[in-house]
């Protein structure tokens, strides 16, 4: 047995091994986001745009893999990539060329990711400025497959605005710390919103939801806020037709499941109880000015 080589096996694997303890121990610093511009809450506060914003850039992998603008980077010198970095506060010379170029071609990406967010937000903008656009209509829910994109925004508008209002009546600790939950809780139905990952199902049972909180039908709306959680399509009473002949393609539409919505997994659970405490605060404050007791 050759021993002198076996040594030589163990000194090259030892070497290698070291290499890669020093790669993982120098961590590269990415700077800070901006913080959403229309923020207005204090640091103290949670706002919903800037808590989704944040959810999206730690927890979902889809948004990490926006393809890389290679023309942005083609072959830079280590100057070239130094002038970059430094154009964007976030040169650091203790890195290699490679981590440089990493770094790069990250904050290329999140740019590119940020600038599509302001794309959506500036088409929320129109919604805010024309208070009849927010509201949920039954023709835009039975034709929901045509008016996807017009309901993320109302629905997302309807949580949002519910959130503000909650904001200025949460008083007790107690109010404050179910606001806070719920807001943790309802980050994944907004990115969902946003990004168009939401079952055109789903999407139909919480346009009814926020259309019977819009009108003020509180049972309407835990109604089908019951179905939504076992997992049924609810639609507003009396827009499907249930004949005989309207059987099949209902069924098509609704399907034949099996398994509660809030049995999917644990984000959805949560969003899914967030709508709940949002239908409650709604049909709580409308009975206080309506002069309710009990």
């Amino acid at each position: 047995m050759d021993f002198a080589s076996l040594i030589n096996k163990e000194i090259k694997k030892k070497k290698q091994s070291h290499k890669v303890k020093l790669k993982k121990s120098k961590v590269i610093k990415t700077p800070d986001l901006a913080e959403d511009p229309e923020v207005g809450n204090t640091k103290n506060e949670i706002d919903v745009k800037t808590q989704e914003e944040q959810f999206v850039k730690k927890d979902d992998n889809e948004l990490n893999k926006v393809e890389k603008n290679e023309s942005q980077t083609p072959e830079l010198t280590e100057d070239q990539i130094n002038e970059r970095l430094n154009a964007l506060n976030a040169l650091d010379e203790s890195l290699s060329k490679e981590e440089k170029l990493k770094r790069l071609q990250y904050l290329i990406q999140l740019d590119i990711r940020n600038k599509k967010y302001k794309v959506w937000l500036d088409k929320e903008e129109e919604y805010y400025q024309d208070p009849e656009k927010q509201e949920i209509t039954l023709k835009a829910i039975v034709n929901a497959e045509l008016n996807k994109s017009i309901l993320r925004i109302q629905i997302r508008i309807s949580i949002k605005q519910i959130f503000h209002d909650w904001e200025q009546q949460a008083i007790t600790d107690e109010d404050k710390s179910l606001l806070k939950e719920t807001k943790k809780g309802i980050l994944k139905l907004l990115y969902k919103l946003r990004t168009d990952k939401l079952s055109t199902e789903m999407l139909i049972s919480l346009s009814t939801i926020f259309y019977h909180i819009q009108t003020n039908e509180f049972n309407k709306a835990n109604e089908s806020y019951m179905k939504l959680s076992i997992g049924n399509v609810c639609w507003p009473i009396g827009v499907v037709n249930v004949g005989i002949h309207a059987r099949s393609s209902s069924s098509r539409i609704t399907g034949s499941k099996s398994v509660s919505n809030i049995m999917i997994n644990d984000s959805t659970r949560r969003w899914i109880i967030s709508v709940k405490r949002l239908i409650n605060y709604k049909e709580k404050k409308f009975k206080e000015l309506k002069g309710y007791k009990g």
